[in-house]
């Protein structure tokens, strides 16, 4: 699942033992959230996404149903952020009440001469990043905003953070 893209893959199918935790292949079933969610914050939206999936996907590995990781292997999987609202998801999936998520929230307007993390997020949209918003990422921005049919004037707000961040 990317919470990015709000996109799920599927792996190996239904039916087809997994590869995800030894001694649980046959018994469970993995979601792998694209992410460094000890560092990341994990966007709310990506609460209601993963209790719809569970609902859809029923009672075998549905509502309720999700444990972390970390808790049958020795691994920060799926990270801090994802542990804190995991009881959320389990609730919303069981209950069947998912609200629609919030408004998103937008990083912080940045401009040349900024630096970061916040710089950092809109380099990995765009090329290498080093968390300086220097003349390569002004040049980089400048023509994602062009190719985009955004305002190009170098600044990413809350049009073009959106349009990055796909929301």
């Amino acid at each position: 699942y990317s919470p990015r893209d709000r996109v799920f893959y599927e792996g190996r199918g239904p039916g087809v033992a997994g590869g995800h935790t030894r001694s649980h292949n046959r018994t469970s079933h993995a979601v792998c959230i694209l992410g460094n969610y000890d560092v990341t914050a994990f966007p709310r939206h990506a609460v209601h996404d993963l209790a719809d999936w569970a609902r859809w996907h029923g009672t075998a590995w549905g509502p309720n149903q999700y444990r972390p990781h970390s808790e049958v292997s020795a691994t920060a999987c799926p990270g801090k952020h994802v542990l804190a609202v995991l009881r959320d998801i389990n609730l919303h999936a069981e209950d069947g009440m998912t609200p629609p998520p919030p408004a998103p929230v937008y990083p912080a307007t940045i401009r040349a001469g900024a630096t970061g993390d916040d710089v950092k997020l809109l380099q990995s949209a765009l090329l290498p990043h080093d968390g300086i918003f220097g003349p390569a990422t002004d040049a980089a921005l400048r023509y994602y905003q062009h190719a985009n049919g955004l305002t190009v004037d170098g600044i990413c707000g809350p049009k073009t953070w959106a349009s990055i961040l796909g929301r």
